[in-house]
Parts: structure tokens; C-alpha cells; sequence
């Protein structure tokens, strides 16, 4: 119940109280599951960015993600830490720092594509386009990105749809391809 009470207070612009019902579920949670502790500290972390402006916001998004890795066992794989390493690429990913994060979404992707997380990989992929496309991989980057979206939709990933919509308007933009840009945002 923490978990939807953080992830409703966070909707309506509660953050305090959302960062309040996200460390509790993390408390009570405990060390008895770590794969739903960290997914928990993912879930921290994407408050932390959007209630704490971009530097602020940056730093607990980084330690938050930085913990959910620490906390979810790499032993025996799961899609816990699949998405837990795809977060913390995000996160890298959205502080502008491609070249450490490229290597961290592969694996994500490796790992999600190994234990069949679907979800995870919707993530591994797009921030790994973002990536690509930044380092200067483009068309590689772009292709990335669509996949994802092809893969969210078919499983019925919105939040991370969004996510895939947002990060190729950017590319596109950022590739010097707005009306391409405009007409995926449309």
C-alpha cells in the first residue's frame, strides 16, 4: 500500500509525502526482499529527480538507483536487477554522462533479455539508444528507440512508452530532424 500511496502522492504533486510513503515501504520491506527493496529505491529515486530540480533531483535520483543495485542480488539473475541496472543507466543517462551509462544499459539489456523481463529491456533499450545517439551511433541509437517502442507497445508498457516517445523526439531533435521529431510526438 506504501508503494501506491507514493506512487499516487507523487501524481498529484504530494512530494513530500511521496518520498515519505516510499522510504516507509522501504523500511518495512526490509532486507527479507531485496528484489522488491529495490525496485522500491528505483521508484525513490524517480521521485527525488522530479520533486528536487535537476541537480538536487540528480544527486538522490543517483544514490537511490546506486542503492538498488547494491541491494538486489546479481546472483541468481533476476528482473529485479535487470531493471535496477537500467535504472541506474537512466540515471546516468539523464545527468548527460553517456559513455558510463552505455555499458550499463548493455548489460541491463543482456541480463532483462536472459531472464525475459520485458519491461526491463523497454528501458535497457531506450536509455541504450539515448546513448548511442549521444556518442554519436545515431541510426544505431534510433533504431534502439523504435525497437522499444515496438516492444512496449506490444506489452502494454505505457510508463515506459512514454519514456521511449520522449527520448526519440529528443534524438530526432537533437539529430537535426524536427519535422520527423514532430510528426512521432503527433
Amino acid at each position: 500500500r506504501r508503494t501506491l500511496a507514493a506512487e499516487l502522492a507523487n501524481n498529484i504533486g504530494a512530494s513530500v509525502r511521496a518520498v515519505g510513503h516510499a522510504r516507509r515501504a522501504i523500511e518495512l520491506v526490509g532486507t527479507r526482499d531485496p528484489h522488491r527493496a529495490a525496485i522500491l529505491q528505483v521508484l525513490l529515486g524517480e521521485i527525488l529527480y522530479e520533486t528536487g530540480g535537476h541537480e538536487g533531483g540528480l544527486a538522490g535520483l543517483e544514490r537511490a538507483l546506486e542503492r538498488a543495485v547494491e541491494i538486489v542480488p546479481a546472483d541468481p539473475p533476476s528482473p529485479e536487477r535487470a531493471y535496477a541496472l537500467g535504472s541506474l543507466a537512466g540515471g546516468r543517462m539523464v545527468a548527460g554522462r553517456h559513455a558510463e551509462s552505455l555499458p550499463l544499459s548493455e548489460e541491463a539489456l543482456g541480463l532483462a533479455r536472459q531472464v525475459g523481463a520485458r519491461e526491463a529491456e523497454v528501458r535497457a533499450l531506450t536509455v541504450r539508444g539515448n546513448d548511442l545517439a549521444y556518442l554519436g551511433r545515431a541510426e544505431e541509437g534510433l533504431a534502439d528507440l523504435r525497437h522499444a517502442m515496438r516492444l512496449a507497445e506490444e506489452i502494454g508498457d505505457h510508463w515506459g512508452l512514454d519514456r521511449v516517445y520522449v527520448n526519440l523526439t529528443d534524438e530526432l531533435t537533437m539529430l537535426g530532424r524536427p519535422g520527423e521529431s514532430f510528426r512521432v510526438a503527433a
